[in-house]
This record gives structure tokens, C-alpha cells and sequence, in this order.
């Protein structure tokens, strides 16, 4: 018996010390995120994987009706800009609506500028005019599984 118990502690010590971290392939950024703001008036909800400088994810707002969809775009900075993919009923529909948010210390402040329509693809007409709304910051929030 004492043979068994010092080959099974011999063995775990060597499992132990042969694993290693993993190193620069694995950041933070590329697991799931989630942002939330939400107000008597509005509910937003960001999930997003970032794999810098592309980011996936999806989005929801709950203002007078319930409007979300998947968006993918890219980071330039600090700024996220993304299409958002609306779904009408479930289905998603044939319009991208382009969205900003600018990441702070305390979240994700939402963007809003003038659009423009280009051969049926919507853009922002001037991305440097993009305004950040500072009153509505989403957060971190909990991100289900």
C-alpha cells in the first residue's frame, strides 16, 4: 500500500510541475466580454469577443422595442467601430447599421454621428465627428456562458 501511495504522489508532482501556462498565444481580451447600461428609459447589453483588432459579438438594446443582432468590426485605439446586423423577429435582415463606442476607464461610452448610404452600405459620414454619449456608460457586466 505505501508503494501504490508514493507512485500516485510521485505521479501527480510530476503532472503538476510538467504543465505549463500558456504564453503570449492566450490574452484576456480573447474570451468574452460584456458591457451593460441600463435606465428606466433604455437597456443596452454588449457581448463581445476581441481578437485585436477584430472584434465579434452581439448587441442589444431595449429602448421602446427590443431591437439586437450580431456586429463585427475593428479596434482603432480606444474606439470599437462595428457593423450591427439588425434582426427583424428573430431573422436577421439585409441592413448593417455601423456603430461606434469608446472604451474608458469606467466602460464603454456609446457613439453617434451623422450616416451616410454608399451602393446600400450604411458608414458613419465623418468618423471624426463621432460623438460620445458620457451619460450612458455601459459597464462590466456578467457574460453567460
Amino acid at each position: 500500500m505505501p508503494k501504490v501511495c508514493c507512485l500516485i504522489g510521485f505521479l501527480l508532482l510530476f503532472a503538476a510541475c510538467g504543465r505549463q501556462e500558456p504564453t503570449g498565444s492566450v490574452k484576456l481580451t480573447d474570451f468574452p466580454q460584456c458591457y451593460a447600461y441600463d435606465s428606466e428609459d433604455d437597456t443596452i447589453y454588449l457581448h463581445i469577443i476581441t481578437l485585436h483588432p477584430s472584434v465579434t459579438g452581439r448587441i442589444t438594446f431595449n429602448a421602446e422595442q427590443r431591437e439586437s443582432g450580431p456586429i463585427s468590426g475593428v479596434v482603432h485605439g480606444d474606439t470599437l467601430l462595428a457593423d450591427w446586423q439588425l434582426e427583424y423577429n428573430g431573422k436577421p435582415s439585409s441592413i448593417a447599421a455601423p456603430v461606434a463606442f469608446l472604451r474608458t476607464d469606467k466602460g464603454f461610452l456609446q457613439g453617434f454621428g451623422d450616416i451616410k448610404e454608399q451602393n446600400g452600405m450604411f458608414s458613419f459620414k465623418d468618423r471624426s465627428a463621432i460623438r460620445f454619449d458620457t451619460t450612458r456608460i455601459l459597464q462590466p457586466a456578467y457574460c453567460p456562458q
